[in-house]
């Protein structure tokens, strides 16, 4: 083995460059160990400045490093461990804000600890101590979880009301706190809250269940014994308690099965039913006289699938309330007012004697009409709808009335708890449309025409709705609405409405039709393909279409007009299509052919055949003739301009228009007059003045001009 070698001993100026090289990386720790070392000897002030540089930064490195191993302790839950770390950190560099994190480790740590000893306390059984030192957690420790408990802890400490301000102002975020918000609930008697929130809770567990069916039962104890206590009073007295028995029986009856311990469960359900609806309408007495109108339309609703007379009178009277105060509430107020003041039971209250009471009935009906019109005339285009609307239902409850005999008695055994003298919506709403249509079938004779007839079963029946829409002028909503679209109509033959479908559905295409072509959409002649059906039930919608036709001045309509006439004059070739088609035919070719979109031979064309179509049409008449002579003129002019006097005498000879005689003859004079001015010799000029005399005679032999030629002719011989 060879010899060790001898460590060498380094020299104080090595050392000190050693030690500056590590001052300057920042190893602070040997840098100082160094320089301790070298000014053992050195005695150095600059040396011992640099040492005392390297301790406050070592201090402030073990500062930081503690610093952080606290903020490591502290997300790792290590509180106590951290406290040490920072109050080591603050004995070494005693920085401000050191101190402050210390107390809210100390405070947090506090809270878990008492946190802890609430769960302790809970399992113990003694859940006012726990509630108070989950409050005592809560101090330092904002948590909605430590907040919820807390509350689970009041309910089981029997504290219902501060349990309860604490759920009611939290987020619940599981079962457990909702199951004890509702068990709270139902310990202050507020029944109906608890099972409302038991909603929430979807557990088919047999417990919660049998609980539930309890509160149940609680709540409809209770409201029964509400009832009884104030059933005698006015409802204006109690009508807040009153509306308070609805609502909460309500809820009872539609969102819940009733499971109760009631040993007869069916009975007291319709007791329950029973005490319900009477709360119902004493609420309705106590917000008419609050004149809350609004309140008693929610009260109103859902209606019942039968409507007794009583009912409808308060609807009706509701409404007009309503009405008077929105324009909303028109088209109800039109469905419900109507059929009141027509109705057996309300008419016969109106007054003891007939005649007076036909009065009232008119007076009533004025005044409805009366709020309708205010709107009308003041309001946008829904309003004007309405109004529309109701003077439709009025003519048509009215038809009614007459078919069902004297008003105040019915007269169809079969119907007579009916109320058949009704508006369209009325019937509608009540499943009283199919009754309805079997009054008007029954009674077809008593209409004063089929249009009549199929008028009014049409508002009836399933095309109904489409026919309204079409007085609010809702052209897109009529046609949709229609049974399958409005093409091929579909209706219940149980109910036997096809004819009166098929009527409605002529009816809305052919409005449709219209308003397409008033708004120059080029789809609108498709919609008049059932309009010669229509026609032969009404000539009034035919005088319509004719009437519209014959006073467009749109070339783009009037296309359309025509194609539809034509359609319609091959089903149905009455006059008043004839005439409007052959009229709107001329019409539109005189326009063609003087915008210059269509020549003079196609316009004679088509002139030609509308004459053919109606022979009386006076303005094809004259037309054709007007282009008769344009056609022998441009003939005639374009031959002479062609030099082509054959032609042109043939064209003047022929034509049976002086006016095209008289054109030629004045070209020739024209000529003649010009014939001495020509740089011709005179021979020529017999030769020419020959040819004028021949083509003169060709178109008329005793013509003037031929002396005058003949003259001319002389002198030059």
């Amino acid at each position: 083995m060879g010899k060790k070698k001898k460590k060498k001993e380094k020299s104080p100026v090595a050392m000190l460059k050693r030690a500056e090289r590590l001052f300057r990386k920042g190893n602070y720790p040997s840098a100082k160990k160094d320089f301790e070392e070298i000014n053992k000897y050195l005695r150095d002030e600059e040396i011992a400045e640099k040492i005392k540089v390297c301790e406050r930064e070592i201090r402030q490195l073990k500062t930081k490093d503690l610093i952080k191993r606290g903020r490591k302790n502290t997300r790792k839950g290590d509180l106590k461990e951290a406290i040490r770390c920072f109050e080591q950190a603050y004995d070494i560099c005693g920085e401000d804000w050191i101190p402050k994190k210390i107390r809210e480790l100390r405070t947090e740590l506090s809270s878990r600890r008492s946190s802890e000893a609430a769960k302790d306390a809970e399992k113990a059984g003694d859940y006012e101590k726990a509630a108070v030192l989950y409050e005592k957690a809560l101090v330092t420790q904002e948590s909605e979880d430590l907040l919820l408990k807390k509350a689970s802890s009041l309910v089981k400490a029997g504290k219902y009301d501060e349990a309860i301000s604490i759920f009611k102002a939290s987020e619940l975020s599981d079962d457990g706190a909702v199951y004890d918000y509702g068990f709270a609930l139902a310990k202050t008697g507020a029944y109906d809250q608890c099972l409302k929130i038991w909603e929430m809770i979807e557990s088919l567990q047999d417990t919660f269940l049998k609980q539930r069916a309890l509160v149940q039962s609680l709540l409809a104890t209770t409201l029964f014994e509400e009832f009884f206590q104030i059933r005698y009073s006015p409802p204006t007295v109690y009508g807040k308690r009153f509306a308070t028995i609805y609502e909460k029986g309500m809820y009872l009856l539609e969102g819940l099965k009733i499971k109760t311990r009631h040993s007869n469960p069916e009975t007291l359900l319709i007791d329950l039913q029973g005490i319900v609806e009477y709360g119902r309408y004493a609420s309705i007495d106590w917000l008419w006289k609050e004149e809350r109108y609004e309140a008693i339309r929610k009260l109103l609703l859902p209606y019942p699938s039968e409507m007794d007379a009583d009912l409808l009178a308060l609807c009706a009277k509701t409404f007009f309330r309503l009405a008077e105060i929105s324009g909303t509430y028109l088209p109800d107020l039109t469905m419900f007012w109507l059929t009141a003041v027509h109705t057996h039971e309300i008419v016969v209250k109106l007054s003891e004697n007939d005649k007076d009471r036909e009065a009232v009935r008119e007076s009533l009906i004025q005044r409805a009409e009366d709020v309708i019109k205010g709107y009308a005339e003041t309001g946008g285009p829904s309003s004007k709808g309405a109004l529309r609307c109701w003077l439709v239902e009025k003519e048509l409850i009215r038809d009614l009335s007459l078919l069902a005999g004297d008003q105040d008695t019915p007269q169809l055994e079969s119907d007579s708890e009916l109320m058949l003298v009704c508006t369209p919506h009325f019937a509608r709403q009540f499943g009283l449309s199919d009754h309805v249509l079997r009054l008007i079938r029954e009674n077809r004779d008593a209409f004063s025409d089929i249009e009549h007839y199929l008028r009014t079963g049409a508002y009836y029946s399933s095309a109904g709705q489409s026919l309204f829409h079409l007085h609010r002028e809702e052209y897109e909503e009529s046609l949709a609405s229609l049974p399958q679209g409005g093409a091929r109509p579909q209706s219940n033959p149980a109910n036997g409405e096809a004819e009166f479908v098929k009527y409605g559905v002529e009816r809305v295409n052919f409005a449709y039709g219209l308003h397409c072509l008033e708004k120059g959409e080029p789809r609108a002649a498709r919609y008049f393909e059932s309009a010669a059906d229509l026609f032969k039930k009404s000539r009034r919608y035919e005088k319509e279409f004719t009437d519209k036709a014959i006073t467009c001045h749109d070339l783009d309509q009037m296309e359309q007009y025509e194609d539809a006439l034509a359609d319609i004059h091959t089903k149905r070739p009455s006059e008043a299509i004839k005439d409007a088609l052959s009229l709107t035919m001329v019409r539109r070719a005189i326009r063609l052919y003087n915008h210059r979109r269509l020549n003079i031979k196609a316009a004679e064309a088509v002139v030609a055949k509308a004459l053919m179509i109606n022979p009386d049409n006076d303005l094809a008449r004259s037309t054709l003739e007007r282009m008769k002579v344009d056609l022998d003129m441009e003939e005639l002019i374009k031959a002479i301009n062609k030099f082509k006097m054959n032609k042109a005498c043939q064209v003047a000879a022929k034509s049976k228009h002086q006016e095209v005689k008289e054109e030629f003859f004045e070209f020739m004079e024209r000529n003649i007059e010009h014939v001495d001015d020509m740089e011709i010799d005179e021979h020529e000029k017999v030769i020419l003045l020959n040819d004028f005399f021949k083509w003169c005679a060709r178109v008329d032999e005793s013509h003037p001009i031929l002396y005058d030629i003949d003259e001319m002719l002389k002198e030059l011989e």
